[in-house]
């Protein structure tokens, strides 16, 4: 039966249906457009169609709302770290210093270099004979009792949390964490990543300000606002991914997505630094300060990016035409004009290149957050620094990382542009490089340090090699098979074969 025929049959709603996969018209020739059938991995037997505007000029970058939008995400990456490592300052200066035994050995152990020792407010104090404090200072180690110096003897700590709790009380926003990275992606795939995002960190602001009276009515109420801020922020980074899929341009993604990043180690050196000193200087005992200009950040951060983002080009009031047309021209259909295909499972499951990245993720993921999390008490437990030497010192690694983060995506894309490297072989060569200088960093700390935080850090480095082998032998550069939608014309063919059935059993059953 041929269409004209079908059409007649159909209701006014299946025509209209029939008409969206009826062959598409020719293009203009003022706007050619040629398709590329990629390579999409070993096992790949679909080529996928991309179309490439030819005559569409770039937008420049300078004042663009594409680069707006990597700034605002910047800025909302950089709130997010500062909410979930606040605590990891803020809790030296919550907690009292423990209390100090003296045993008989350690009488021992001071007497032989002249000092004496008396038990005093749960605190160690050392007074010497013949010598002053300073003096003894390079023998701390040798008499095997930690000397509490005059400049650190005070404590205003107001609570009494042992290690397992302050060890509970970080892992909670982790615990929460885990549970949100893939609802997030579909959450703003469904929603839009402005929205969700936008509720993410009202959440995680609200949670943050109400932390410092959480912990003076009762400790679980802490283990709660941490377990929901991690839980909010959870989202963050499928939102950015999200959102940047639409509007960063194909050879533009490294350096938008590197500079969005580089928040993370952006707001670890904003935290570090600027707590330690609001431990000592700040409102409320100085720790409550640390959470409340982190909560009142946060929604300031929240007012600002409902305001002036979108979710797509084509949303955003603001954008030139000429920007509009440049993003969609190199990111092709957006989001919303493609058909919803079914969650391919079983390739995404037995992907060698998927499992690559997963275990690449999972192996950095655990030495930054463990880092992260433990600088500052190994600082202050280990290397003896004061709380303001704390902060700065824990706050340098990440002032390097966020330069090398801003610099590697331009020449990441730089190499790929030049043909220089190939995508799978930039990539590659980049975490190699990221994962055993890592690596080696840390096992040339071990060598300085006391031996349990020694062990610590030689699993650092052996996670991080075992990353950078796994995804050395498997990864890949390009869009996978199973990622790919089906090809336009397959799709056109597959609807009206369905369409002409579906219309002569209709037909059959009129007659």
């Amino acid at each position: 039966m041929r269409r004209e025929e079908i059409k007649c049959l159909l209701p006014a709603h299946d025509t209209k249906r029939l008409a969206k996969v009826s062959p598409p018209a020719p293009v203009d020739n003022h706007q050619s457009a040629k398709i590329q059938s990629s390579s999409l991995g070993t096992n790949s037997t679909k080529p996928t169609a991309s179309i490439t505007m030819t005559d569409v000029p770039k937008a420049p970058a300078l004042c663009s709302q594409r680069w707006n939008l990597a700034v605002m995400c910047f800025f909302g990456f950089l709130l997010s770290y500062v909410v979930r490592m606040n605590l990891s300052v803020a809790i030296i200066c919550m907690v009292r210093a423990p209390q100090v035994n003296v045993t008989s050995a350690d009488q021992r152990n001071l007497g032989k270099h002249g000092l004496t020792s008396e038990v005093s407010s749960g605190l160690l104090n050392v007074t010497a004979d013949t010598k002053t404090a300073e003096e003894y200072t390079t023998d701390e180690n040798y008499c095997g009792l930690e000397i509490i110096k005059p400049a650190s003897s005070s404590n205003n700590g107001e609570f009494d949390w042992d290690k397992r709790t302050q060890s509970l009380l970080l892992a909670m926003y982790f615990y929460g964490y885990i549970f949100t990275q893939i609802p997030g992606g579909w959450l703003a795939g469904r929603y839009g990543g402005r929205r969700v995002w936008a509720v993410s960190q009202t959440i995680c602001a609200l949670s943050t300000l109400a932390t410092p009276l959480a912990a003076r009515a009762h400790v679980y109420l802490v283990y709660a606002l941490r377990f929901l801020l991690g839980l909010a922020a959870g989202v963050s980074t499928p939102c950015v991914f999200s959102i940047m899929g639409r509007w960063a341009p194909k050879l533009e993604r490294s350096k938008l997505m590197s500079f969005c990043i580089t928040g993370f180690s952006a707001g670890n050196i904003l935290t570090f630094s600027l707590s330690a000193l609001l431990c000592v200087y700040g409102f409320d005992n100085g720790w409550g300060s640390i959470f409340y200009l982190s909560g009142v950040g946060n929604l300031l951060w929240v007012v600002v990016w409902c305001i002036v983002t979108a979710d797509t080009p084509a949303q955003h009031k603001r954008i030139s035409e000429v920007e509009r047309n440049y993003i969609q021209s190199s990111i092709g259909d957006t989001l919303e004009k493609k058909e919803i295909l079914p969650t391919p499972w079983r390739g995404i499951f037995t992907s060698a290149p998927f499992w690559a990245c997963v275990v690449a993720e999972i192996c950095s993921t655990y030495t930054a957050y463990t880092l992260q999390t433990s600088l500052p008490a190994f600082m202050k437990e280990s290397l003896k620094f004061d709380i303001k030497q704390n902060g700065v010192l824990s706050a340098l690694p990440y002032l390097c990382q966020a330069v090398m983060s801003t610099l590697s995506g331009q020449v990441a894309d730089t190499l790929r542009n030049r043909d220089i490297l190939s995508t799978k072989n930039t990539r590659k060569l980049f975490y190699f490089v990221a994962s055993f200088g890592s690596a080696t960093c840390i096992v040339s700390a071990g060598y300085r340090t006391a031996e349990e935080w020694r062990h610590v850090f030689y699993v650092f480095a052996a996670v991080s090699v075992v990353g950078a082998m796994v995804y050395g032998i498997f990864a890949e550069g390009e869009l996978q098979s199973w990622a790919a939608p089906p090809p336009v014309d397959d799709t056109v063919k597959e609807e009206s074969a369905k369409l002409e059935d579906d219309s002569e059993n209709d037909a059959h059953t009129i007659f």
